[in-house]
């Protein structure tokens, strides 16, 4: 049972030891579930968060066509 409730609800945890003592068995299933549940939305939210802050294929390309523009301008100036 202690397995269900690591880092994420620790400052949870004596009211869960509490709730443990006084709640059914159904009801435990019921309330894990739901724990189970909003630990997976909140993963979800931070991996989309990371996905939006991260550049794309074609962001990344047209950097490098940038610099690569850049750099044959900066050699002809040179000459």
């Amino acid at each position: 049972m202690q397995d269900l409730y690591r880092k994420s609800t620790r400052k949870y945890r004596s009211l869960l030891e509490l709730q443990d003592k006084a709640l059914s068995v159904k009801e435990k299933k019921r309330r894990d579930r739901a724990i189970k549940r909003n630990n997976r939305l909140e993963k979800e939210k931070t991996s989309l968060e990371v996905e939006a802050t991260s550049p794309t294929n074609s962001d990344i390309a047209r950097k490098q066509i940038l610099t690569r523009s850049a750099r044959k301008t900066l050699a002809l100036g040179k000459r």
